[in-house]
Order: structure tokens, then sequence, then C-alpha cells
């Protein structure tokens, strides 16, 4: 999952109600079905995952049509991956995405 909504520059006050920011951290934090939580900054979504993917040696599949740049700078960690336990939602105030499924 991506929580929070890339931005950029104008984008992070624009956007400022569905950017990921402690508040957003907090909620993850005492989820318990959040296993693995990575703030994304200008790097973009894609790198982010690629890195954190590898290090945990981790093998995932990214779904058809992802509402979301992934290579997109997200500023100033405007947005986090989150990793949650299989078939669990997550229900947050700020935008939830999912992009993918760990293989």
């Amino acid at each position: 999952m991506v929580v929070g909504r890339p931005s950029v520059g104008a984008e992070v006050i624009e956007f400022e109600n569905e950017i990921f920011d402690s508040i957003a951290l907090k909620t993850l934090l005492t989820n318990d079905s959040v296993k693995e939580i990575l703030p994304v900054g200008s790097k973009g979504i894609n790198t982010e995952l690629q890195m954190m993917m590898q290090e945990k040696k981790i093998t995932y599949d990214l779904i058809e049509d992802i509402p979301l740049d992934l290579e997109k700078s997200c500023g100033p960690s405007t947005s986090a991956i989150v990793i949650i336990k299989s078939k669990e939602i997550l229900k947050m105030n700020i935008p939830v995405y999912k992009i993918g499924n760990i293989l």
C-alpha cells in the first residue's frame, strides 16, 4: 500500500490534508495489521519499494492500473509504503492506494 498523496513543491500545500504526516504515522504504528512502514521522499515510490524489497528479500507483484505515478518525487516524505497483513484493509483519513501483493 501507499499511504498519502505523493506531492512535491506547491502540491504539499495544495494537498496538505492528503499527505503522510506524524498523525498518519502514529495511526499506522498502533495498527496491528501493519508490518512495515517506509516514508517515501524525493526518490519516488518505485525506487524506495525496490530497495525495501531487495533488502528484505521479498518478492512482490505490482497490480495493473495503479492510480499513482510511481516515479514521481514524494518531496518531503508526503507518502509512505506500508506492508500490511494479507487480506486486511487499511482505513485512514488520508488516501490509501493498493499497489501490489507480496508473493
